[in-house]
């Protein structure tokens, strides 16, 4: 003979239960209320109040000296700290909207490169991110000294030009010497290696210039400050979803659980 143990849930049971919540609810109902609201209001300021966006941007300058990039970057700190928009615009055109979310910017000196620095930024809203970098860059690569010298360097890459240019017509000439002179066949082949190994010399010399003039910049940003992957309004939906979450948990809790113990103990 079978015997059938298994255990149906009485629907009753589950009426009785949701009634007798919704009974302890309309009772407590400004505790139903407090407890759903708080977990959501902790986890929006903790999403608000949560640590800035972190970035770093790789940068190196041939004209500038770690004494001369560390005194821009300690006033430029000093006005971030004291909230100085006004002396942020109008020294270094950073507009006000940009400079409300700034919140620190450092420098450091990468060790063994003494022309490569990391500037460190930290920031409310990485919508700012890439005009601070832009407004930096600018500043750095319209600044008088360094127009100065980098007008100075090119003019000495120029004359230098100039000067295998010369070469190099010289060469093409003696090239041309060996069939118009009357040479020894037997020294045409080593006047000729001779002519084309300096003519290949001098073209070297002259495609390496003219790379390094097309390289040469007063502030190149090797690696731009990075964007963080999730924004901070990404962020705090997290935490609010996770809020209301905890707070259904707690009001459902509090109000069946809690309440009706301590108006027992009572």
């Amino acid at each position: 003979m079978n015997i059938d143990t298994t255990i149906e849930n009485d629907p009753t049971e589950n009426k009785d239960y949701i009634t007798s919540f919704l009974s302890q609810l309309r009772k407590h109902w400004i505790i139903a209320i407090a407890s759903f609201l708080l977990p959501i209001i902790i986890c929006y300021f903790l999403a608000t109040s949560s640590s800035a966006f972190q970035s770093r941007m790789l940068v190196r300058t041939d004209f500038f000296s770690v004494k001369e990039l560390g005194h821009f970057f300690q006033n430029f700190s000093e006005a971030v700290t004291d909230k100085d928009y006004a002396r942020l615009s109008r020294e270094y055109h950073l507009e006000n909207k940009y400079a409300e979310k700034l919140l620190s910017i450092q420098l450091n000196r990468l060790k063994d490169k003494k022309e490569s620095f990391v500037i460190n930024m930290a920031v409310s809203d990485t919508s700012v991110i890439k005009p601070i970098e832009k407004c930096i860059t600018n500043y750095f690569n319209t600044n008088p000294y360094m127009l100065d010298m980098l007008s100075s360097k090119r003019k000495i890459y120029s004359d230098a030009l100039d000067s295998i240019q010369n070469a190099l017509k010289d060469v093409v000439l003696l090239k041309q010497l060996a069939y118009t002179k009357d040479l020894d066949s037997r020294v045409v082949p080593y006047y000729m290696t001779a002519v084309n190994a300096s003519f290949n010399g001098l073209r070297e010399k002259e495609l390496n210039l003219r790379l390094e003039m097309s390289m040469e910049k007063g502030f190149v940003v090797i690696e731009g400050f990075g964007v963080p992957s999730q924004t901070k309004t990404e962020l705090t939906k997290k935490y609010l979803i996770f809020g209301i979450g905890m707070g259904i948990l707690c009001c459902i809790f509090m109000v069946n659980e809690i309440m009706p113990r301590l108006r027992k103990d009572r």
